[in-house]
């Protein structure tokens, strides 16, 4: 990876504003922007840890920090690897779990290579996010279906083992979340989210959550044929 960043163009801003966790305002020369950090999303306002990642970033940042963009995301936001000069702040993000893989490709296509290489490195960083009480015992995700024939709408699942009878929460990677009872063995569970999908085409995570407590996660990227489970109770 680092032989593909180092082809990448870099850029050292000035930062104005830390909005959140993965999110701040930045200038270069008299050009000002909005700067997203890439593969992650940390906790929206309102969210336990919330503050949490937002004080992360602020403190990581002494004024400048390198970006290294891949692209222009929606809401005009350039979506970019960040650097304080010591560490890799999206990665620093991920291994604290103050923020959850984001698993897009980058906005533009002559980056896809090195936005493999990146995904597969945050997937592999990813611990418990620090939204979640702990780990739950007794429930294991053994397969999910993201992309069925046809429309989405009340056809993704997720398969899960359980150990008890008990209320899940399953969340994605916006932070969206759909509830199901699970009773003792193997239980389908359908992802219908406002009669629309509920899981990305092009990637997603899968947090599976009891009482506040994570029982399992899994996150996918096809694009970059990546796919992890993980039964983060054991």
């Amino acid at each position: 990876m680092r032989e593909l960043l180092s082809l990448l163009m870099t850029l050292v801003v000035i930062v104005n504003t830390i909005i959140d966790g993965d999110t701040f305002w930045a200038t270069l020369g008299k050009e000002r922007f909005k700067v997203r950090l890439y593969a992650v999303n940390a906790p929206e306002r309102g969210m336990k840890c919330y503050e949490e990642a937002k004080d992360f970033l602020r403190r990581s940042i002494n004024h400048t920090v390198t970006i290294t963009p891949l692209g222009k995301g929606i809401y005009k936001r350039i979506i970019a690897v960040v650097n304080n000069g010591t560490s890799d702040l999206n990665l620093e993000l991920i291994k604290k779990g103050l923020a959850i893989p984001y698993p897009y490709p980058p906005p533009e296509r002559r980056f896809l290579e090195f936005g493999k290489e990146y995904v597969r490195r945050v997937f592999s960083l990813w611990s418990v996010p620090c939204i979640f009480n702990g780990t739950f015992k007794g429930i294991d995700l053994i397969t999910f279906n993201y992309n069925p024939p046809g429309r989405d709408e009340g056809r993704e699942y997720v398969v899960l083992s359980s150990n008890v009878s008990t209320t899940i929460t399953v969340i994605n990677k916006r932070w969206k979340s759909v509830t199901a009872t699970v009773t003792p063995g193997i239980n389908t569970v359908t992802l219908e989210w406002n009669r629309g999908g509920f899981l990305g085409n092009k990637g997603d995570v899968i947090m599976i959550v009891v009482g506040g407590k994570l029982a399992a996660e899994a996150a996918y990227a096809p694009w970059a044929h990546l796919t992890t489970i993980k039964e983060t109770g054991k």
